[in-house]
């Protein structure tokens, strides 16, 4: 049980967060990078998301039997 709360908790917490954040019509940026300050947010919390699923991927070690 440790394993999951260490390595794939985070990765379903960013994941609902993302989700919950993305249901909310016109959210206002919280950085302003220009024009393209969308498509760089973005990237960073999906990059962000990638690294958490990754990281609990590459941990992942099978149950006990």
């Amino acid at each position: 049980m440790n394993n999951f709360w260490s390595y794939r908790a985070p990765a379903i917490a960013w994941a609902l967060l993302l989700f919950t954040l993305s249901s909310i019509p016109k959210l206002a940026s919280p950085f302003h990078f220009g024009h393209w300050d969308d498509k760089l947010n973005h990237f960073v919390a999906y990059a962000i998301l990638g690294a958490l699923v990754l990281r609990a991927v590459v941990m992942h070690r099978p149950l006990p039997k």
